[in-house]
């Protein structure tokens, strides 16, 4: 009997996993505008939603007054299963990543068919900070990228 009642909690337990969703409103901590400073560059992030889409856009400014380069646009979008689409201005096709695992502060994004990126974290870090984090395939492309962004 105690056999029959676990395998109850564990089904409906596994049953509830299975149908959480994720929401795009749950990255609302993104929108505005951060800044940091990443190899003798001022890296600036924008993030607003727009028609159910959350829009990120990151811009290097170099060390000329008013030298200001779009580097990489970000979307985030989806009902159920949240996408990452992430394009850099000089390539032609856009990289996909889907929503993988999550908390209430920390969203990874993963795609294996890609060497780079094929995981992006965004976090909240606290209530001005964000995260951003892009990692390479272990072995392939032993890269990553880390932004760590303040409010302005």
């Amino acid at each position: 009997m105690k056999a029959l009642h676990f395998s109850t909690y564990l089904i409906f337990g596994l049953l509830i996993t299975a149908c959480q969703t994720t929401d795009i409103n749950q990255l609302q901590f993104l929108e505005g505008k951060r800044i940091t400073d990443y190899n003798h560059n001022t890296v600036i992030e924008t993030w607003s939603m727009e028609n159910d889409t959350l829009i990120g856009k990151r811009y290097y400014a170099g060390l000329l007054a008013g030298d200001t380069t779009l580097k990489d646009i970000f979307k985030i979008y989806g009902k159920n299963k949240l996408t990452l689409e992430w394009t850099n201005p000089k390539e032609i096709n856009p990289y996909f990543l889907h929503l993988n695992e999550y908390t209430d502060s920390t969203f990874t994004f993963t795609n294996d068919q890609y060497a780079y990126p094929s995981q992006v974290v965004l976090a909240k870090r606290g209530p001005d900070s964000t995260f951003f984090r892009s990692f390479g395939k272990h072995g392939v492309v032993p890269k990553g990228l880390t932004f760590v962004f303040g409010s302005e």
